[in-house]
């Protein structure tokens, strides 16, 4: 079990739908995998979704932490003055059973498909950290 995310999609071109990317399993259907969609499909109902990133050169790429939601703008036309912003904690995890670690491996796509900043969304897991 690779416990690999099977929600992913792919990247999309600028403009379009990020929802409209394909997943793994949509891929294996098109090219007539059917063992491979029943293995997708079953990993889809046992993995809760995560977070990915909404638009932008790395749309539908998987973001390991909670993305920070913008300051609503203000509705006055800024004359009144802007409450100060919440300080910034990270919440705070409920303690859980360990599981083994799994190995760690930081894979880098091919030719064309690198963009700048691509590592900030692991660079603060514990296991890059250590890798680093």
């Amino acid at each position: 079990d690779a416990q690999a995310d099977p929600h992913v999609r792919c990247v999309v071109s600028e403009g379009k739908d990020p929802q409209s990317g394909e997943t793994a399993k949509d891929k294996a259907g098109k090219f007539k995998h059917q063992n491979i969609v029943a293995l997708l499909k079953s990993a889809e109902e046992k993995t809760p979704p995560g977070w990915y990133q909404a638009d932008g050169i790395g749309n539908n790429r998987k973001l390991y932490a909670k993305p920070e939601q913008s300051a609503p703008k203000p509705t006055d036309g800024g004359k009144k003055e802007a409450a100060e912003p919440a300080p910034k904690t990270a919440p705070k995890a409920a303690p859980q059973k360990s599981k083994p670690s799994l190995p760690v491996a930081l894979l880098f796509p091919g030719q064309g498909s690198q963009y700048v900043k691509m590592l900030d969304g692991v660079k603060d897991v514990p296991e890059v950290k250590e890798m680093l």
